[in-house]
């Protein structure tokens, strides 16, 4: 399986999610990246993808019914797996994913149309190979299906959290997440990794306070987390 953060998350951050079955999440906002984001724009379609080659839980009880993803409008593209998608790629199509209650990766359980079509927001999501992209659109996995696309899926649960200076705007949320370093320059140097981030938050106060550039600020402050870990 391709290592995907996995900070826990505090009672009370369960809020942020309120439709989430169970309340083991992925942390959708971490102070490294190193995949793809995007600002995108949800359709009504539907295609079934395949689970890309992706291990998760196949165990009795686990449902058993086909990966399907919803296809999506891109605006903006970013991300080191940027590159591999190509200039000019106007659809994507998002793959969600869901967790038992142990906290493994299972099959998506709601609808394949997981986003209301004509919403628009920023998703953190991990590219595939092209070998396993849907009718030659780029296919991505999206681990925080709970809490993405942002703001959507967070604006309810902020003052239950202590958010109380409100959300970054998408295209805000879009260019504090371009600062972020790889999860391999954070282990390495966190000091030197961060810097453009800090430097960023110190020249934006205001901004800083918001969500979600406070929680990935207050992060940096935990330790080291091993994303496969």
């Amino acid at each position: 399986m391709i290592g995907i953060h996995t900070l826990p998350l505090a009672a009370a951050l369960a809020s942020l999610a309120p439709d989430a079955p169970h309340a083991c999440m992925m942390a959708a906002f971490a102070p490294w990246h190193d995949d793809v984001h995007l600002i995108a724009t949800a359709t009504a379609d539907t295609a079934l993808a395949g689970d890309g080659g992706r291990e998760y839980d196949r165990s009795p009880g686990a449902a058993d019914r086909a990966v399907f993803g919803q296809v999506m409008r891109v605006e903006r593209l970013g991300g080191p797996g940027a590159d591999s998608i190509g200039e000019g790629a106007d659809r994507v199509v998002l793959v969600p994913w869901g967790y038992s209650a142990e906290c493994r990766m299972e099959r998506w359980g709601q609808s394949a149309r997981w986003v209301q079509p004509g919403e628009r927001g920023l998703f953190l999501a991990f590219l595939r190979p092209r070998a396993a992209w849907v009718d030659g659109l780029p296919t991505l996995d999206v681990f925080e299906p709970y809490q993405l696309p942002f703001p959507q899926r967070v604006r309810e649960g902020l003052a239950d959290v202590g958010e109380a200076d409100g959300l970054l705007t998408v295209e805000q949320a879009f260019e504090v997440i371009e600062l972020l370093p790889r999860f391999s320059a954070y282990r390495e140097n966190r000091p030197a990794a961060l810097r453009p981030l800090l430097q960023w938050s110190r020249a934006h106060p205001e901004l800083a306070r918001r969500y979600p550039a406070s929680e990935i600020l207050r992060s940096t402050d935990h330790g080291l987390v091993d994303p496969d870990g």
